[in-house]
């Protein structure tokens, strides 16, 4: 079975802004595309850059909404991200994984060493 990381982080980011209420999720969706330019579709590829965008705007509050979506694309990929790992590295890494382009098959799944 191929997996798309594209797609599962989508999913998990989606998940996530979905703690903020469905008007919250909407209108950081909107923020995104209005003042940014950054689709709801180009944002796995610009995970970096949403991430600073995102604390320039919520302040501390995106470090939990960021390490909520790493910890929730690595659960879906089965990545292993140590929980210990800096939110900074953690967004890296995920980026990383996300401009590969890769397809994984569970046989291939990255592990991520601490």
């Amino acid at each position: 079975m191929l997996v798309d990381p594209a797609r599962l982080f989508s999913d998990a980011f989606d998940e996530t802004l979905s703690l903020l209420g469905d008007v919250g999720r909407k209108g950081l969706y909107c923020y995104l595309e209005r003042r940014y330019g950054i689709r709801r579709e180009d944002i796995p590829m610009k995970f970096t850059d949403v991430s600073w965008i995102l604390r320039g705007t919520l302040g501390v509050v995106a470090d939990v909404l960021l390490r909520n979506i790493v910890e929730r694309f690595s659960t879906k990929l089965k990545l292993e991200i140590p929980r210990s790992t800096e939110i900074d590295q953690a967004v890296e890494i995920v980026q990383e994984v996300l401009l590969r382009r890769v397809e994984f098959t569970s046989a291939t799944l990255p592990t991520v060493p601490d």
